[in-house]
């Protein structure tokens, strides 16, 4: 088959300019929020321990996509980089939710993971009671599984039976329809913005379908790309936007003044692709 050339001109943009901002703001806010647990002012503290991870998911994950797509590698990998992607998205929806109503959803979210946890246990000792050599590990992950519950109030019904557990955290669709709402107001709308825009298709390619197969042919034959760069350069602004976005929910929930290096950030945003500065005005400018 003989594909059509086309080729286009990117815009040239210094990404130390954004980069450089990006960095700073998240280290500041990490150090912020540690010392606003370890002082008390930030409250309730579960809800600000698990925005704290949340943070340092979203710093991971966006230094993951720059070490994917870098253009000093042989060659870049936008299918991994782009399933990272999408685990930021969905860090996004989850500080959305959360800040709504920290310590609900702080337990719900709580919950949840001990009943995985809990199942995952139960299958260990399904699979290894009888085996001598694991029987330090399973006694180390029952004692860790009682205090687990006993600091959440899982009851005794529930230890012994785990589904007794209903509490699920949504998924990212399922957040943008519950009722009542999880994510309300100018939130609500910039999420719904971003999964229309670009959930699904992250999702095809996570879940192995059509759209993986032409990133992972491209990224094996670099000269069949249309437009070199642009689906890294996609990639990566994507994960920038959802990098600020964390940020600033996080900047909000926590009443803190206004970081200078995460505006310069949105500034940047906003020269790189105008559905930023959709987003800024709907949200952002005035939060």
């Amino acid at each position: 088959m003989t594909l059509p050339t086309y080729h286009a001109a990117l815009p040239i943009f210094e990404f130390a300019e954004v980069d450089t901002p990006l960095r700073k703001a998240l280290q500041f806010y990490e150090e912020v929020i540690t010392q606003g647990v370890d002082s008390g002012r930030l409250l309730p503290l579960d809800a600000w321990l698990v925005l704290k991870t949340y943070l340092a998911v979203a710093r991971q994950d966006y230094r993951s996509v720059l070490v994917l797509l870098d253009p000093e590698r042989k060659k870049t990998l936008p299918v991994q980089a782009t399933i990272i992607a999408r685990s930021l998205f969905e860090t996004v929806g989850n500080v959305m939710a959360l800040v709504e109503a920290p310590q609900e959803r702080t337990r719900v979210l709580s919950r949840e993971a001990y009943r995985n946890a809990m199942v995952k246990h139960q299958s260990y000792l399904e699979d290894f009671a009888d085996d001598p050599g694991n029987a330090q590990f399973l006694l180390a992950s029952a004692a860790w599984m009682e205090t687990w519950a006993d600091e959440l109030g899982i009851t005794a019904a529930e230890r012994a039976q785990p589904s007794l557990i209903t509490e699920h955290w949504p998924t990212p669709g399922r957040l943008l329809v519950r009722n009542p709402a999880w994510i309300t107001g100018s939130a609500h709308e910039v999420f719904k913005f971003l999964y229309n825009r670009s959930y699904a298709g992250m999702s095809e390619v996570a879940h192995q379908k059509g759209a993986v197969l032409a990133f992972t042919r491209l990224a094996d034959n670099p000269v069949e790309q249309w437009n070199p760069g642009m689906a890294e350069s996609n990639i990566v602004s994507n994960a920038i936007l959802f990098v600020a976005i964390v940020l600033s929910e996080i900047e909000h929930a926590g009443g803190f003044p206004r970081n200078q290096d995460l505006n310069t950030v949105w500034a940047c945003l906003q020269r790189i692709d105008l559905h930023s500065l959709r987003l800024w005005r709907l949200r952002y400018e005035n939060l």
